[in-house]
């Protein structure tokens, strides 16, 4: 053994590159020749020097600068590098080994078993062909056949690839892992299992440091009852949130969802839909460009174009909120509100409800209306706002519908106008106030205050309060006119039946010849003045309280005959269009809610006209 260069290792070493294996120390040394070439044979406790790699290892036999090694191999290099396994063929000129036996890699805080290993130094590159497990950053991978580049940080895995992380588990036939940036990427079909959902996808990536995820080309992600499609799929770990992006489509048997981009943020069971966006379940329909929905709190945001129909609410707008726990919402921007069952539709630029039937319309620029159906014809009624509240008095509780200021209304049956107008549910009635004028057909109504009380078969009473006054339009400048302190009126299926003027009780009519020519106005007052009618048809009037009658011919008449004081047929302000209610007439705009206790203010009113 004296010829044999033995250093303890351990001792300043020389680590420049060797041209030739360098046996540092052995226990024992043979040199044998066989045939033209010479073998070296080394054996107990063996360290071994090539290019600034060490080698270690219990045998080992070297020839022409290559080196077989058998029994706790282990393999050291670029201080970060550790491979140890049960025996190595190791070629010195080639720069390449191939260790077998329970191999195992330390590269940093990555580590990768293996049966075998074949290691080129040259390209720092490790294959393997009969699988391998990589640990890394708590994950492992392992797969059939793989390369793993110490150099770039890139591993390539094939065949039979599997991912095992805290957060799921990945199948995929091909996957690229990059140290660096501790992404890993997969190709080819990929099945991914986290918690008790599964994910399938073509293409994608794996963050092992963040634990995002993302998956592309036929993503689907699937649950106990949760099927999904979208062209791409994003998992944010921290957030808990999975996006679905393109042409995306959600259904769990329960709902149905599609959008371009879905995103479930699962630790507080929201839903966010982006882009023509549709979500229906057994109690909501919903569209929109953007549509948030809230399940645990029952909560529902849409913008753009949205829709949402839910608990027998219909609704349209560019932005809607609504709470079905509470029926609390708003809606704007081109709204609508409908309530299919009573056939009513709200138009307005903003609604607020605070519940299923308590709300508030207005409009910053134009005014807001309604559209209801009634005995097979629609009214319109607009106003500067529309509001429906609850009332509760001493016996029941009901709803009050108030439209102000500046009220519209038409329908073919009739029209109107008024500052303010109030529907109570309780008695069916409406009331119009503020120089309120009503025409039907020919007939027009004024009053300071009128009554209108309704029936399923239409209206049944009329009451015009204080300066009332009746006209009915014959020609173009004869009228029949009704005038008193107060006019009440029964009808039976909206036609009258029976009518009543008291208090300085005045009428003028006009008489006509047989071939309908008019011939004379009679003008008549008293106190009080009572009219029956059949067939639609006047059939007697009685006159109390000593009236007095003067009858003219109709062309030696003057106007003070024709007309009574106060008279004035009002044709141009007759709405007889959706444009003539909805046209501004008014400079200043009022869109804010008086705050006033006009639910008293009803009620006595009501009880006054109930008195009269």
């Amino acid at each position: 053994m004296c010829f044999l260069q033995i250093c303890v290792f351990g001792q300043e070493q020389d680590t420049s590159e060797y041209k030739q294996l360098k046996v540092l120390y052995s226990e024992a040394f043979v040199n044998e020749r066989i045939g033209d070439e010479e073998f070296q044979f080394y054996r107990g406790n063996i360290k071994i020097l090539h290019d600034s790699t060490f080698m270690f290892c219990d045998s080992a036999t070297t020839v022409a600068n290559k080196l077989d090694a058998v029994g706790n191999i282990i393999l050291l290099r670029h201080d970060t590098i550790e491979i140890f396994g049960d025996s190595l063929n190791y070629d010195g000129i080639e720069k390449y080994a191939k260790l077998y036996g329970e191999v195992i890699l330390k590269n940093g805080d990555q580590k990768l078993y293996s049966d075998a290993l074949f290691y080129d130094l040259k390209t720092e590159n490790v294959s393997y062909i009969d699988t391998a497990l990589l640990e890394t950053q708590g994950a492992r991978l392992s797969s059939l056949r793989g390369n793993y580049n110490m150099k770039s940080g890139l591993s390539y895995f094939y065949e039979e690839v599997i991912v095992i992380d805290s957060s799921f588990t990945l199948l995929c036939d091909t996957l690229v892992y990059d140290s660096k940036s501790k992404r890993a990427n997969f190709v080819g079909p990929s099945y991914i299992t986290q918690d008790e959902n599964k994910i399938y996808c073509e293409a994608g990536y794996y963050d092992l440091e963040t634990g995002n995820a993302y998956f592309e080309k036929e993503a689907k992600f699937y649950g106990d009852s949760l099927n999904t499609k979208s062209d791409y799929i994003d998992f944010n770990k921290d957030k808990n949130l999975i996006t679905l992006t393109g042409n995306a489509i959600v259904e769990d048997g329960k709902s149905d969802a599609k959008a371009e981009k879905i995103s479930f943020f699962r630790n507080e069971d929201i839903v966010i839909l982006e882009g023509n966006g549709q979500f229906t379940d057994n109690e909501t329909k919903a569209s929109g460009q953007y549509i948030k929905y809230q399940s645990t709190d029952e909560k529902i945001w849409i913008e753009g174009s949205g829709k949402l129909e839910k608990d027998g609410l219909f609704l349209e707008g560019e932005k809607i909120f609504y709470d079905a726990k509470t029926n609390e919402g708003y809606s704007e921007g081109d709204v609508i509100s409908e309530d299919k069952e009573n056939g009513r539709k709200i138009y307005s630029d903003f609604l607020s409800q605070t519940n299923e039937e308590d709300f508030v319309a207005y409009n910053n620029q134009g005014r807001p209306y309604i559209e209801e159906i009634m005995d097979n014809d629609t009214l319109f009624l607009s106003a500067d706002t529309l509001q429906s509240i609850q009332q509760i008095d001493s016996l029941d509780t009901f709803r009050i519908f108030r439209a102000y200021h500046d009220v519209r209304l038409f329908s073919n049956a009739f029209q109107g106008r008024a500052d303010s107008l109030l529907y109570n549910t309780k008695d069916s009635s409406f009331i119009f106030f503020g120089e309120p004028i009503l025409w039907a057909d020919t007939t027009q109504f004024v009053a300071d205050t009128i009554l209108l009380k309704s029936n399923e078969e239409g209206i049944e009473q009329v009451k015009l309060r204080s300066n009332a006054f009746i006209t009915n339009k014959l020609g173009i400048k004869y009228f029949d006119q009704i005038k008193g302190k107060n006019i009440f009126a029964k009808l039976d299926s909206s036609s009258i039946k029976w009518m009543e003027v008291k208090g300085n009780a005045q009428t003028i009519y006009l008489l006509r010849d047989e071939n309908g020519a008019f011939i004379g106005a009679n003008k008549t007052e008293c106190s009080y003045i009572e009219f029956t009618f059949e067939n639609k048809e006047l059939e007697g009037i009685k006159f109390h309280s000593q009236p007095t009658s003067k009858m003219v011919p109709v062309l030696k008449a003057s106007e003070a005959q024709l007309y009574l004081n106060g008279f004035d047929w009002n044709e141009k302000e007759r709405p007889l269009s959706l444009n003539s209610i909805l046209e501004i007439v008014k400079t200043e705009e009022n869109n804010t809610i008086e705050e006033d206790d006009f639910g008293k203010d009803v009620l006595d009113i009501l009880e006054k006209m109930d008195k009269e």
